[in-house]
């Protein structure tokens, strides 16, 4: 049952789509079969296993392979067959042959237009604009000792006013049974930090050191190394995201300054004119 579906999938992809081989070095570009000597090879097999559902395409190589060989065969046979019994002349395959046709030429020129269109300034705008609504972000870097006792906490904190250095009492007087990671807290937004440490930490100036904060892991001496606003992300790291959307957005655009270019007329379920849209 799964390999008929599969085979029925890829027949169906077959005649739906026209796939193009793709680039494959000529020496690993096996000639697989012919119909009529018209080449069928390795490349168009990858091309069109790309197309199938992640499902189909978890079948073994061997196998898969086997199933498009046959089915490319057949579509061509048929159409060979087909094309000699007039079909290019009846109705139905001229009305979904212009509807097929619509929608490639469609494709490729809206590929080209949106490349026309998509240009590094108008990127470089959005990007712009997405930051200016970017609300800043407040952001602290502090360092903090752990000790077990409030009155341990209040002469390390004392002696840490009076000058000593910071880094040398975390290293000596620190609770050597807390995970302090060297004592570097690292940048943080108030709401990523335990509240208690987030309400002394974000009242002090930059250098300024702490009396002692008690939390569940115990007294905290805290100084604070650093404060900045959270930068807003590059425009590299936003350009993807951007792009798709300007392109969809282009699309648009191109499809309403056709559509005023042209008469268009939608009807209703009682097959009369509908109003015309503005």
């Amino acid at each position: 049952m799964k390999t008929r579906l599969v085979s029925l999938v890829v027949l169906g992809l077959v005649v739906a789509t026209g796939v193009q081989a793709q680039n494959r070095p000529a020496a690993t570009n096996a000639l697989v079969a012919t119909v009529n000597g018209e080449e069928i090879r390795t490349s168009d097999i990858d091309q069109f296993i790309a197309t199938l559902p992640p499902q189909a395409q978890q079948i073994p190589r061997e196998e898969l392979q086997r199933l498009v060989v046959n089915e490319l065969i057949n579509t061509r046979v048929i159409g060979v067959t087909a094309r000699a019994d007039g079909i290019e002349k009846d109705a139905e395959f001229q009305r979904r042959l212009k509807f097929v046709t619509d929608r490639l030429v469609g494709e490729v020129y809206l590929g080209k237009k949106v490349r026309e269109r998509l240009t590094d300034a108008r990127v470089k705008k959005r990007y712009d604009e997405i930051v200016k609504e970017i609300k800043p972000i407040d952001e602290v870097r502090a360092s903090h000792i752990v000790l077990a006792g409030k009155d341990e906490a209040e002469r390390v904190a004392a002696d840490a006013k009076r000058g000593a250095n910071f880094d040398e009492l975390i290293r000596t007087r620190s609770n050597p049974r807390a995970e302090v990671k060297g004592g570097d807290l690292g940048y943080f937004q108030k709401e990523q930090m335990i509240p208690a440490l987030a309400d002394v930490a974000f009242s002090l100036d930059k250098n300024q050191v702490s009396g002692p904060v008690q939390t569940q892991f115990g007294w905290h001496v805290l100084k604070v190394t650093d404060r900045r606003r959270q930068p807003p992300p590059p425009l590299d790291e936003l350009r993807d995201q951007i792009s798709e959307e300007l392109s969809s957005e282009i699309v648009r655009e191109i499809a309403e300054e056709a559509r005023k270019k042209q008469k268009v007329v939608m009807y209703g379920a009682d097959g009369k004119p509908l109003p015309a849209t503005p």
